[in-house]
């Protein structure tokens, strides 16, 4: 079977690795780089909506809010992202020490929805995060907040190498693991968690997630790097 190379790079050494199955894009080179540069911010926040709208439909409403929020509120120093050919296929977003990829910001949210309605998205924005954890930043620990592949490119490994891209981030930066959140109602992304080595060490079952995000649980999901 055919592969197509994957050259991953950091600011220290760049290393090739050969992604097999990579069926559908088979001769492209895909390459996995620290940062988000700003002239791939509108095709992350198509990624994005693509990936997370039915999640937060009730939360944002049209598809193109919830894009301009995205492409305003992306802090490019905690991203990792996938590309093929210069072409964006993946991001994963991270967050350590109070510093987040998603910049929940009220201006924005008042500039997008107007005041009123603008305040009580945020506002639910919040409840929701505090709920799930996405507000606690455990010593030692780099939170992988979000990670979204465009369409399509799913199945093909590309969420794979990203994560395993963060996890050596994290141990590169002195960090002792990587924590993330699943919903109950994605059973693929739970999968692939446990086969990269992911462990559960918390469930929330909050009436206010299904109100919020609609998802009657999540769970906290921790690796060792």
């Amino acid at each position: 079977m055919g592969g197509s190379k994957l050259k991953i790079k950091n600011f220290q050494s760049t290393q090739e690795i050969r992604l097999m199955s990579l069926e559908a894009d088979r001769d492209n080179n895909i390459t996995i780089k620290i940062g988000l540069p700003e002239n791939y911010y509108s095709e992350a926040a198509t990624i994005y909506t693509e990936a997370f709208y039915e999640k937060s439909k009730r939360l944002f409403g049209s598809q193109e809010k919830m894009k301009c929020w995205f492409k305003k509120s992306f802090n490019p120093e905690l991203a990792i992202v996938a590309l093929a050919n210069d072409r964006l296929v993946g991001v994963a977003g991270m967050a350590c020490n109070d510093r987040r990829f998603l910049k929940l910001s009220l201006p924005v949210c008042i500039e997008e929805f107007g005041f009123l309605p603008g305040l009580l998205k945020y506002l639910l924005s919040e409840i929701g995060s505090e709920i799930v954890g996405l507000h606690r930043y455990d010593r030692g620990q780099l939170l992988l907040e979000t990670v979204a592949v465009a369409s399509n490119m799913r199945g093909m490994g590309v969420g794979t190498l990203l994560i395993e891209k963060v996890c050596n981030y994290a141990k590169q930066n002195s960090l002792n693991s990587v924590r993330l959140q699943v919903v109950d109602n994605n059973p693929k992304a739970r999968k692939l968690y446990d086969r990269l080595g992911f462990e559960q060490t918390k469930i929330d079952r909050n009436p206010l997630l299904k109100k919020i995000i609609g998802v009657g649980a999540i769970s906290t999901m921790v690796k060792q790097v």
